[in-house]
Formats: structure tokens, C-alpha cells, sequence
């Protein structure tokens, strides 16, 4: 709003047409933001993966944030970082990843909930992540004069940049993984043949308590489903490495309407059965 306001270019006191302005602005970097929300998640997702990590580790609690380490590689990858700029070298990018993390006084003087990492403030959550990418395309694009306004220089970031320069793997859809490999004849045969003992394997993993409260159904954290991994896979670690088996847990969940709410942030941390079905399928995909 800020950019769009000095943007507009009218007097101070004529507050109505500058307030109109920002909101069309605003407008138009929200239709950007839904147009490309898809692609946004699957690199949110992605990039959560390439945090540096033990590869024999199951700490999945670093499955839901990006590190500064998988903030570069995406810097690195995207070629977003430009040495002789004024705006946006490599140093101007590293400060936006400071500026963008968020910090609530309740998170300051508590520190953020047990298996909640919102609130790290060495990691960038995912509304942090959509701001960072905002920030970088006014640095990279709008700043420099390439473009008249944010969402034309979002627009550019996301063709040009990210979506130009990412491999096919990295934008793979959960709904085509489900629509083409999950929802067969086949494979619901071969689900419903070993029902009882899908459930019980389910049940055993998900049990450590993580994700297991009075009254709700139980899901299965992002750690318990990289133990169950190693325990089916062990000698699969160079075919199907740690950052495969994250990314499969990722693409098997369903987006939530409210991730900050409890429940949903839950929902958005642990599969279901149905979703660990789908990672099952997921992984059989990459073996």
C-alpha cells in the first residue's frame, strides 16, 4: 500500500482519489497473487525442502518454514540477485529476509508453541515468503523503472524469474498426483485390499503423541512420517532422499482455508490417512 500511495502522484489532500488508486493497485496485484497462488504454494513448498539438513535426520519441524539456506538456493536458482545494482544485489536481498520476518510480542517473551515454527525469526513462513517475493520484484523490477507498477513487476518476478527457471519436479501438482495416480481403479484395489493393515501401520506411526489429542482424529507429524520412511526405506536413502520424502509429505496434505487459526495450522502440519495414502502413492512414484 505504501508503494502504491507514493505511486499515485496526487496532492497530499485530495485523500479520495489517492485511496481509490491504491485500491485499483491493490486490486491488481491480488488478481497477480491468485493467478499464479498455485505455482506459489508448490515453490513455497519446494524451497521449505532445501533447508540444510542432516540427511539421516527426521526433524520434520523445518518441513514448514523456508531457512536463510533455502531462501538463497532460491535467490541462487532464480538468478534474482543482481551484483551492480543499486537495488537488488545479494546484500539488499539478505536484508529483505530480515525485513520480512514477524515477530509477535507474545512469540518475543514466550517463544512460538511447541512443533510451531511461525513465529522463527532465522525462517520465513509462507505469507512471509509472499512478501519477500513482493519486495523483491519492486527491488528487481519496479525500483530500477522496468515496470509502472507492483503487480506488472510481480508478474515479471514469477514469469521471467521463478517460473522460467525452476525444473519440472518443482512445480509438480498434488492435484495431478492425485487425479492421475491416486484416483485409478487399480490403485483403489490395492488400497482397499490392505485397508486393515494401512490403518494399523497408520495408527503405530501417528501415535507418538505430536499430533494425538482427546476428541480430534489423529494425524501423522511431519517427523513421525520421516521415522516411518527410514523404517520401510532404509536403503533407499541415495534413490529417495530426505528432501524427496519432505516434499512428497507436503504434496500429500490439503490446503487449509486459515492457517494461522489452531485447527487449521493442525491440518496443515499433519496428514490424515487419506492424505498419507496419497504420500504412499507419492512415494511409490519416486522409487
Amino acid at each position: 500500500k505504501t508503494v502504491a500511495r507514493s505511486e499515485a502522484k496526487h496532492p497530499k489532500e485530495n485523500t479520495v482519489a489517492v485511496d481509490a488508486i491504491v485500491a485499483e493497485k491493490m486490486e491488481k496485484l491480488l488478481s497477480v497473487l491468485l493467478t499464479w497462488s498455485r505455482q506459489l504454494y508448490l515453490v513455497f513448498d519446494y524451497y521449505c525442502c532445501r533447508n540444510d539438513v542432516d540427511e539421516r535426520s527426521t526433524d520434520g519441524d523445518s518441513v514448514f518454514v523456508i531457512s536463510k539456506a533455502g531462501y538463497s538456493a532460491l535467490i541462487d536458482e532464480c538468478e534474482l540477485d543482481e551484483p551492480h545494482s543499486s537495488h537488488c544485489s545479494l546484500q539488499h536481498l539478505d536484508t529483505i529476509f530480515v525485513e520480512v520476518n514477524v515477530c509477535t510480542p507474545s512469540m518475543a517473551t514466550n517463544g512460538p508453541s511447541d512443533n510451531d515454527t511461525r513465529g522463527n525469526v532465522r525462517t520465513i513462513n509462507r505469507h512471509e515468503y509472499i512478501e519477500a517475493l513482493i519486495r523483491i520484484a519492486i527491488a528487481k523490477f519496479l525500483k530500477p523503472c522496468h515496470v509502472s507498477d507492483v503487480a506488472e513487476a510481480l508478474q515479471a518476478l514469477l514469469s521471467r524469474c521463478i517460473d522460467a527457471s525452476l525444473p519440472a519436479t518443482a512445480l509438480v501438482s498434488s492435484t495431478f498426483v492425485r487425479q492421475t495416480h491416486c484416483y485409478t481403479e487399480k490403485v483403489d484395489h490395492a488400497l482397499r485390499k490392505h485397508d486393515a493393515q494401512l490403518h494399523a501401520i497408520f495408527n503405530h506411526y501417528a501415535s507418538t503423541g505430536v499430533m494425538r489429542t482427546k476428541g480430534s482424529h489423529v494425524r501423522m507429524h511431519a517427523h513421525e512420517w520421516l521415522i516411518f520412511c527410514n523404517d520401510l526405506l532404509p536403503l533407499a536413502a541415495s534413490s529417495f532422499s530426505i528432501r524427496e520424502r519432505k516434499l512428497v509429505f507436503l504434496r500429500s496434505r490439503m490446503l487449509v482455508v486459515n492457517e494461522a487459526a489452531a485447527i487449521g495450522y493442525k491440518r496443515l502440519i499433519g496428514l490424515s490417512f487419506t492424505d498419507w495414502l496419497q504420500a504412499l502413492v507419492g512415494t511409490g512414484l519416486e522409487l
